[in-house]
């Protein structure tokens, strides 16, 4: 296990390095607003944009005139008039508030997440909020809407009695792998301290919104019988 270990770290790392941004934005000295697509220059706005950012795949921004828009496979996607006030914008995700409501932009779809969030965070793939119209944590991720605190994994269901290896990167509070038996089952990025679910906690240490820096190791079974074994951990700045 140790050497796998190694080895999915150091591949998790060789490709960050290689990995190139294929998108830049930029206002020239005419005022118009440029995208750097792979290789290429293209004018999208001939006026100043009031807000822009660049994501991985993505660049949202609002235009002159306060239109939402967004440019993502060498075309421009005009979201609404107006109405957006701010947004963020992940390698995969875009997440963007009108007034309060929360929406989220994917693979060019939008998704109403919420009339009222009033906390949220995105990740790379995952949007995290709570939900003010029916007071409720909920998570988006890959489409769909997931109530309460837990997301599905792809683990297969393992009956009976027998022997699971289980593997668990976790790269700071940057990003978090599962492993089952040798195939990545989930993954989740930025963890940290937020939700309902929990009761008699100290309110100077759950402070909601603070990523996972630190903290305890357990282990636990739900509601099922369970053995653990051969449980090894590695500290991976050393």
């Amino acid at each position: 296990m140790k050497h796998r270990f190694l080895l999915l770290l150091f591949s998790l790392f060789l490709h960050q390095e290689i990995t190139a941004q294929p998108l830049s934005a930029y206002t020239d000295i005419q005022r118009n607003f440029v995208v750097f697509d792979n290789g290429m220059n293209k004018r999208i706005e001939n006026l100043l944009p009031q807000q822009f950012k660049v994501g991985k795949i993505a660049i949202p921004y609002i235009d002159n005139s306060r239109s939402f828009k967004i440019y993502s496979n060498g075309h421009v996607q005009k979201i609404n008039e107006g109405f957006t006030n701010r947004f963020e914008v992940t390698d995969n995700l875009i997440a963007y508030f009108n007034a309060n409501a929360l929406w989220v932009w994917e693979n060019g779809e939008t998704q109403l997440l919420s009339g009222r969030a009033e906390q949220s965070f995105i990740g790379d793939s995952v949007v995290l909020y709570f939900d003010g119209v029916h007071k409720a944590f909920k998570a988006y991720y890959d489409g769909e809407i997931y109530p309460g605190h837990c997301l599905d994994s792809s683990s297969e269901t393992y009956d009976g009695e027998q022997w699971v290896s289980a593997e668990l990167i976790v790269l700071g509070d940057s990003l978090v792998t599962h492993i089952i038996n040798g195939d990545t089952v989930l993954q989740y990025s930025k963890p940290q301290i937020g939700g309902g679910v929990v009761n008699n906690y100290d309110p100077a240490i759950k402070i909601d919104g603070t990523l996972l820096k630190s903290g305890f190791i357990a282990l636990q079974s739900e509601g099922q019988p369970i053995d653990f074994r051969n449980i090894r951990i590695k500290e991976l700045s050393k």
